[in-house]
C-alpha cells in the first residue's frame, strides 16, 4: 500500500498467524538502526489528524454526507453509473449545511479531544469531532464541523475547553501533507 492510516508509507504483510512473533522480532531487529519501534493509539491518532485523515465514528458516521466531510475528491462522477450516483447528484444540488475543517487551537494547558462546542459571537456554531496536540504545529488541532460561511481558511472562532473559550483558526489544509513518506509541514 502507498500510505497507511498514519499518512506514512505502509505495508500490509500477509502471513500465517503462527509466524507473527518471529516476523515482528525480525522487523524490529532489521529496523533498529533506523529507530523502528512500537507506538500506541494516541500516536496513531495524532499522526492521522496531522495528515488530515478522517476517522469513521468521529469525523464520519451514518448522518455524514460526502460533501459534509469533504470526500468528493474520492467520487468520480465521470465514471458512469454506480450505486449511489443518483443520491450524489441530488446531494450536489443542495447547499451543504456544514463542512468539516481543521482548526488550530490556541491553548497551552489543555487540548481538544472531540465533542467540544465551537463558538462565534456568543453562539454555538459547530462542534469538534476529534483533536490532539500537533507536534508539527506545536499547538492543539481539532477537526470540527462548521457552517459553510465559517469554513474559510483564517476564519477565527472559539473552542470551549474545560469551560473556557479558546481562540481557534480554520486551517487551509492539514498540518502535514500525506503525499510523501514523511510529509512536509504545511506553512
Amino acid at each position: 500500500m502507498r500510505l497507511s492510516y498514519t499518512g506514512e508509507l505502509g505495508w500490509e504483510l500477509y502471513h500465517p498467524r503462527s509466524h507473527s512473533a518471529k516476523l515482528y522480532e525480525a522487523l524490529l531487529d532489521a529496523g533498529h538502526e533506523h529507530g523502528v519501534g512500537d507506538f500506541g493509539t494516541l500516536a496513531l491518532n495524532v499522526m492521522r489528524q496531522e495528515k488530515g485523515f478522517k476517522m469513521w465514528g468521529a469525523e464520519m458516521n451514518l448522518d455524514t454526507t460526502i460533501t459534509d466531510a469533504g470526500l468528493m475528491a474520492f467520487v468520480n462522477m465521470k465514471k458512469g453509473d454506480f450505486v449511489g450516483r443518483a443520491a450524489v447528484v441530488d446531494l450536489l444540488k443542495q447547499r451543504p449545511k456544514r463542512m468539516l475543517v481543521q482548526l488550530r487551537v490556541d491553548s497551552e494547558d489543555v487540548e481538544p479531544h472531540g465533542d467540544e462546542t465551537v463558538w462565534l459571537c456568543g453562539k454555538v456554531v459547530g462542534n469538534t469531532t476529534s483533536g490532539c496536540f500537533s507536534h508539527h504545529l506545536r499547538h492543539p488541532i481539532a477537526f470540527a464541523y462548521l457552517p459553510p460561511f465559517l469554513a474559510v481558511p483564517g476564519c477565527q472562532v472559539q473552542v470551549e475547553l474545560l469551560g473556557d473559550l479558546r481562540p481557534a483558526t480554520v486551517l487551509p489544509g492539514p498540518p502535514m501533507l500525506p503525499h510523501t513518506a514523511r510529509g512536509k509541514a504545511a506553512r
